[in-house]
C-alpha cells in the first residue's frame, strides 16, 4: 500500500466530482453516485503533505469512499473519476436526509432497507425513541 497524503484525499474529491458541504465550517465532502448513494467523508484541515496513517487510509477507501487502493490512485494521478458499479452498492434511502438515515444507520443499527419504508416523521420519531431509552 502505497502512503497516501491528506492532498491526496483533496485530489481525489476533485477529480471523483465530489462536492464541499458549504453547511458546516469543516472539510466535509459529499457525493450523489448515479443510484442515489450519498457518499460522505471529511478531510483533515492539516497540511496537504501530511502523511494518512495506513489503517485509517484502507478505513477511509473502504468505508467513506467505497473505492479500491487502485482506483484511488488512478483518479488521483488521472484527475477521472472512479467507475462504480451501483449494484455493489447500498442505495441511499429516498426522502430522508442524509442526516437522518446516517443517524438511523449509525445510532440505531437499522438497515438502509428498514429506513427507505420510513416517512420522515416516522424516522424521526425512532431516533427520538432510541435516544431517550435509559442507557
Amino acid at each position: 500500500m502505497t502512503s497516501a497524503t491528506w492532498g491526496d484525499i483533496r485530489k481525489f474529491f476533485k477529480a471523483d466530482r465530489w462536492k464541499l458541504d458549504r453547511t458546516t465550517g469543516d472539510a466535509r465532502y459529499e457525493r450523489v453516485l448515479p443510484d442515489g448513494t450519498l457518499l460522505r467523508s471529511k478531510r483533515s484541515l492539516g497540511k496537504d503533505t501530511e502523511a494518512i496513517g495506513r489503517d485509517l487510509f484502507r478505513t477511509i477507501l473502504r468505508v467513506q469512499l467505497r473505492v479500491g487502493e487502485a482506483d484511488f490512485w488512478k483518479a488521483v494521478r488521472s484527475g477521472e473519476p472512479v467507475a462504480r458499479p451501483s449494484a455493489s452498492l447500498p442505495a441511499r434511502p429516498v426522502g430522508l436526509p442524509a442526516w437522518l438515515a446516517e443517524r438511523l444507520r449509525h445510532e440505531v443499527g437499522l438497515s438502509d432497507g428498514g429506513i427507505a419504508r420510513m416517512s420522515e416523521d416516522e424516522a424521526r420519531h425512532r431516533l427520538d425513541e432510541h435516544r431517550s431509552r435509559p442507557r
